[in-house]
């Protein structure tokens, strides 16, 4: 009889331990309101960036002294 009452004290409790995690984990998403954290003045916002292809250059041509460069 006393096996069964520690089995049951042990279910019970670690069945209150995962609740209260589970509650806790619920709660600890937090809205960021200190606008120090924001993006900072002078950075673009991910819509405003370039085309990153558009800013690399044209191959060189073959034979010409920049793809000598390169090799």
């Amino acid at each position: 009889m006393k096996q069964r009452h520690k089995q049951l004290g042990l279910t019970v409790s670690l069945t209150g331990l995962l609740w209260s995690g589970l509650v806790l984990a619920e709660e600890a998403a937090t809205k960021i309101t200190d606008p120090h954290f924001k993006l900072a003045p002078g950075y673009l916002n991910p819509a405003d960036l370039p085309l990153r292809l558009a800013l690399l250059g044209a191959p060189p041509k073959p034979d010409s002294a920049a793809l000598a460069r390169d090799e």
